[in-house]
């Protein structure tokens, strides 16, 4: 987009449609970091919610070990 706004459209284009096209540009670069930035935020969001499940997972796991090995008699 710049090399384009640069190079092909600034001769072509009058002052008023370069503008407009610089604040197309802008509005879409702004729109991308907005939506990487909830991107981000979704994947953190995920990735608590799948660390917390894995402890709850595994802290029931070894409570059912303990008491599987707590109800068998020693040999």
């Amino acid at each position: 987009m710049l090399v384009a706004g640069e190079t092909l459209l600034k001769a072509s284009l009058s002052p008023v449609l370069m503008l407009v096209y610089w604040l197309a540009c802008f509005a879409l670069a702004a729109v991308a970091m907005i939506y990487a930035v909830m991107d981000a935020s979704a994947v953190a969001r995920q990735t608590t919610e799948e660390r917390r499940e894995l402890a709850a997972r595994t802290i029931k796991d070894i409570e059912q070990r303990l008491k599987d090995k707590a109800g068998k008699p020693k040999p």
